[in-house]
């Protein structure tokens, strides 16, 4: 069973959770929270105290850009039956433009980072113009809040992966190493079957399409069809032995 402690350390407030004989500390602070465990890289359990600082922290870090978050957010999971083909549109286009100039990998990052500067530096300003701060209700609120309790829950999940790899590593590391050696392999075979930009183009639809599929519940339905067929065919096997 976790255990939760509080403390100070100077100004800011320490929550301690711990589980078997691994532990993770949670500094809070204004816009801080880092998070940890010990060299047995056991998985640890996050408190639903720890992730509403992270959702607060998002929510504060995101406030000038609450508006277009919300309205990406909804296009991301597919809020309309029809915002899975404008997803593809917007890639293709963008991939279209890039094939048609014939950009390099270095010119295409540094475009690309050139416009998330840009926005980051415009987007602030102009939300004042064509967002009503007054119209701010509190159903936008909840939407803002769901929004930044995805990108939490995203980082988590991320967390626990690398977590859950460093712990294989130090466990197992003989399964460790061949697993990553042969998905490597793996990416650098598919790799060279395939022309780079292509491939792309294929991972980042496929990426932007995921969050769609999970909030509609599609790729929880597949894998658990997928998951029930197996079982079923694993027990016609052990009653045929």
């Amino acid at each position: 069973m976790a255990d939760e402690s509080q403390g100070s350390e100077g100004n800011r407030s320490v929550v301690t959770v711990g589980t078997g004989t691994s532990e993770t500390i949670f500094y809070q602070s204004t816009g801080v929270l880092r998070g940890g465990a010990d060299n047995g890289g056991s998985e640890t359990s996050v408190t639903s105290e720890a992730l509403r600082v992270r959702v607060n922290n998002l929510k504060y870090s995101f406030e000038t850009w609450r508006e277009i978050l919300i309205q990406v957010y909804g296009l991301l999971i597919w809020k309309r039956s029809f915002y899975p083909m404008v997803l593809w549109a917007i890639v293709s286009l963008f991939f279209g433009i890039v094939c048609y100039a014939k950009l390099s990998t270095l010119t295409t990052l540094a475009i690309l980072a050139i416009f998330a500067i840009i926005s980051d530096y415009m987007v602030p300003k102009m939300q004042a113009h064509f967002f009503n701060p007054n119209l701010w209700t509190g159903v936008k609120e909840k939407k803002y809040e769901e929004v930044c309790n995805g990108i939490a829950c995203a980082q988590e999940n991320l967390s626990a992966g690398l977590s859950y790899l460093n712990h294989l590593k130090r466990s197992r590391p003989f399964v460790y190493f061949f697993t990553v050696l042969l998905c490597l392999f793996a990416l650098a075979w598919i790799g060279s079957l395939m022309d780079n930009l292509l491939l792309t183009y294929v991972i980042v639809c496929s990426a932007m399409m995921i969050p769609g599929l999970v909030h509609r519940g599609y790729l929880r339905k597949y894998l658990g069809c997928a998951a029930a067929s197996k079982q079923a065919n694993y027990q016609a096997q052990k009653k045929e032995n």
